[in-house]
């Protein structure tokens, strides 16, 4: 039998294990070599990053319990000399934090509008400072690029996250008139909306809702594409979206939530009503927590799945008017919310 491991190094390493045998066994190791990072799957160059020292372990013959000791050995060696160890018979990497699944994640390919990050959630009115402050959290751990790097309500933006940080994010904090910020590559602008009362537009259903814009550019970084889906999960959970939304493009609906969008989704997380109109959804996502369902994520990778036109709101090209984003006033078929404004 052959047992096959992959260790990568940021730099050339200087010395080796030693190859090791046996009386009906061998574990081979073998020279480094440099690689690029478009010979690796994007689902495992987010786990190993910038380490493109290459170097190859076998174990050849039987796996007897003093094979696997010393193929033990020589990995635990490579580990704490930095290594991260590919195991392609588990499909995980293990390193000095210990073991990571490596999911599949799409090859997104140039996509010249970026990326879009939409959750819509209800009780947007409850979403206090302390609450604030939790989501910044979440940021500056999955994706510190998306944390408000320059942040304000008007162009252009007069504060830094440098200058206080968190603490004074959330002290200029306003939920009716929410900051929106600009992060760092590959994230552009974020907007968010709460419980600010318009008093000049129509009445029509409003939610709560974050939007990040990224660019084009998180299609070659599968790490940070990785960081966007451990975000959109933990704020699905934390603010009890009926909605998140990764999809190709930079489109910012607002607050003025008229339906899912009508393109297939990178990701899709769905919470109640949502999940009561969609039953089929159940057959073609995993379990988020106890409310939400997911297709795609942090664990799956992306997808590609669009969902049924009676859940999206009716596009303009769908119907061969001039395009638009939104026809004026048309809600999805299935709209299971009350067409009113919550927050009058």
């Amino acid at each position: 039998m052959s047992l096959d491991f992959t260790a990568f190094f940021r730099t050339k390493p200087k010395s080796l294990p030693a190859s090791a045998a046996g009386a009906h066994w061998i574990v081979n190791v073998e020279a480094a070599i440099r690689i690029e990072a478009d010979d690796l799957a994007p689902g495992l160059r987010a786990l190993v990053g910038r380490r493109l020292w290459h170097v190859d372990l076998h174990l050849e013959g039987e796996a007897d319990k003093a094979a696997l000791t010393a193929l033990d050995g020589i990995i635990a060696a490579l580990i704490s000399a930095d290594a991260a160890i590919f195991d392609p018979q588990r499909d995980c990497v293990c390193d000095r934090d210990g073991e990571h699944l490596v999911v599949d994640l799409v090859n997104l390919g140039p996509c010249d509008q970026g990326f879009s990050l939409h959750v819509l959630f209800e009780k947007a009115d409850q979403v206090s400072p302390e609450r604030m402050a939790k989501l910044l959290a979440i940021i500056e751990a999955q994706l510190p690029d998306a944390l408000p790097h320059r942040y304000g309500t008007y162009e252009p933006t007069p504060f830094r996250w440098d200058q206080g940080g968190a603490d004074a994010f959330v002290e200029r904090w306003d939920s009716k008139n929410a900051p929106f910020w600009i992060g760092r590559t590959p994230v552009g602008h974020v907007y968010s909306s709460f419980d600010y009362k318009p008093s000049t537009l129509p009445p029509a259903f409003r939610a709560g809702q974050f939007d990040f814009q990224f660019r084009s550019k998180l299609a070659t970084e599968p790490a940070k594409l990785l960081g966007v889906l451990r975000l959109a999960e933990q704020f699905a959970i934390e603010l009890d979206a009926f909605y998140v939304a990764l999809v190709s493009g930079n489109e910012i609906h607002g607050p003025f939530w008229k339906g899912l969008i009508p393109i297939d989704h990178l990701l899709l997380i769905l919470g109640k009503p949502l999940l009561d109109v969609w039953p089929e959804f159940a057959a073609l996502s995993q379990a988020l927590g106890t409310n939400h369902r997911k297709a795609g994520g942090s664990d799956r990778g992306t997808v590609m799945l669009r969902p049924p036109p009676a859940l999206c709101y009716p596009s303009a090209i769908e119907v061969g008017e001039p395009p638009a984003p939104v026809i004026n006033g048309a809600y999805a078929e299935l709209f299971p919310f009350a067409k009113q404004d919550p927050y009058a």
